[in-house]
């Protein structure tokens, strides 16, 4: 039989005369739902007045019950929109949903009366009688600041791990996960892919000149120009430093180096108004993808055609396998030994000029307890400390000349330090060797009397080598370096 408003079924189904009109009961259960529900509920007939208000909405807007009677409007919600722009009474938004009676969903902000703002997404839905006559309608209000918070944490965090934070481009750990899908993917479809290795021309003479803030300002620059040349699934990335790197999709090496060719020439065309004018220039190493390369081959052979453009003149583009005849510079084969693989079997980053003096030293201690007498070293010779980096240290100290001690200079000491477990163990390395470092001396020019670097830069490695007892002749392993009269200063 049909419910009516004076009759109810009992759990079995059966007629149960005599109870509570089912109209009243379902009152209850609407109220009860209504209170119950995470959503905030509102309530409002044709001409806008609330009809009932839930309590999650008195817990997001801080208002209570005696909004009920009101005429719901923006400034009842403190209603503003996703930019926070305050949404006026004049805007009738309410009222033209209910007036329109159209369905409408939308993200807004709500400030409650405590001053706290919630993220909000509003549906509204128009409510109607069985003959299709307006009633008013419903406006659920759910609260999405848990949800919103929780995705600008994310994108925060994902940001910290993959953007490199003063160029704004993708940093060195997303390059080399890149990397290593650029390379899977592009050989399982066949496709050509590129890299382009790029590295700013004498970087640190910009930083001494203009000091280190105008330096970020010139990898800002950099970083910039070369987003404009990619395309959309290509990537750029800072690798460290000021050299960068973008992986170009679907792309031949003869393509990439004609990009490349690009961003240098424009590069060296921008007056740069941070550096008062003056204008920077590049080098680049260009290599395709090949036939049993992974991400390490391709990586390192690129690195190899940058540095050959580095050698052989900077502000050029060198794409590997076609790098430029030897040119007349004698020490050229000792520089590319100097800086790329040395006699102890260990890859030294190249030198950012060339070094008065270079040696490679051996050491039996383990690198924490190394590195406590390397600070030692720094107190006791009172150095200054320019530049640190995990396992990098450049200083700046005033040494004696070993033949008169009455003439002194200034040089810089670059310390570089690698565990032997993480090479192939050489056979020139004494027993028991757990730390390799190089150190290099770097003479500052002085304009009142010539000082022979050379000299100075021996001086303070002997001294070095007596503070941290690295002990006799035996532990020490000699750098190549080129006769006094071939040397010469990068121009």
């Amino acid at each position: 039989m049909p419910l009516t408003s004076t009759s109810i079924t009992d759990s079995a189904g059966e007629p149960n005369d005599g109870a509570v009109p089912l109209v009243d009961n379902m009152s209850f259960f609407r109220h009860s739902l209504m209170e119950a529900i995470r959503e905030g509920v509102v309530f409002v007939d044709n001409h806008c007045r609330i009809q009932m208000w839930n309590r999650r909405m008195e817990a997001i807007t801080g208002v209570g019950k005696t909004a009920i009677g009101q005429t719901l409007s923006p400034a009842v919600l403190q209603l503003r929109d996703t930019d926070q722009e305050l949404v006026t009474n004049q805007q009738n938004l309410f009222e033209s949903w209910v007036r329109d009676q159209r369905p409408f969903n939308g993200n807004y902000v709500i400030t409650g009366l405590s001053g706290r703002q919630a993220d909000v997404e509003l549906q509204f839905q128009p409510v109607k009688t069985a003959d299709g006559k307006p009633l008013g309608g419903i406006l659920l209000v759910l609260d999405t600041s848990m949800q919103n918070d929780l995705q600008r944490r994310l994108n925060a965090l994902q940001t910290i791990a993959t953007v490199d934070p003063l160029t704004q481009v993708g940093n060195r750990a997303e390059f080399e996960r890149l990397l290593d899908e650029y390379v899977r993917t592009h050989k399982q479809v066949g496709l050509k892919c590129s890299i382009i290795i790029g590295d700013l021309d004498y970087f640190k003479k910009i930083n001494d000149t203009f000091g280190h803030h105008i330096g970020d300002h010139a990898l800002v620059a950099f970083a910039q120009l070369l987003k404009q040349h990619v395309r959309g699934r290509d990537f750029v990335a800072r690798y460290g430093g000021e050299e960068f790197v973008i992986l170009c999709a679907n792309c031949d090496e003869n393509a990439a180096a004609d990009r490349a060719e690009v961003i240098r020439r424009e590069l060296g065309a921008i007056a740069q108004s941070m550096m008062q004018g003056k204008k920077m220039t590049a080098s680049f190493g260009v290599t395709e993808l090949r036939s049993g390369d992974d991400p390490t081959s391709l990586f390192v052979r690129a690195d190899m055609a940058l540095m050959w453009a580095k050698q052989t003149g900077r502000n050029r583009v060198v794409i590997s396998g076609r790098e430029p005849e030897q040119t007349d510079n004698e020490d050229l084969d000792d520089e590319l030994r100097r800086n790329a693989k040395s006699i102890s079997g260990a890859d030294w980053p190249e030198h950012f000029q060339p070094p008065a003096y270079s040696v490679e030293l051996a050491a039996p201690d383990l690198l924490p307890i190394f590195i406590e007498k390397l600070k030692a070293w720094t107190e006791l010779t009172k150095c200054k400390l320019d530049r640190i980096t995990d396992g990098h240290m450049i200083v700046s100290l005033s040494q004696a000349d070993p033949s008169n001690s009455r003439i002194s200079g200034t040089i810089q000491v670059e310390v570089n330090l690698l565990q032997t477990v993480e090479i192939e163990r050489p056979t020139n390395l004494p027993d028991g060797t757990r730390v390799v470092l190089r150190v290099s001396a770097f003479g500052r020019p002085s304009r009142w009397k010539k000082l022979d670097f050379v000299a100075l830069g021996k001086a303070a490695v002997a001294n070095l080598r007596s503070i941290v007892g690295l002990g006799d002749e035996e532990f020490l392993v000699k750098w190549p370096v080129r006769k006094k009269e071939e040397s010469r200063r990068y121009k």
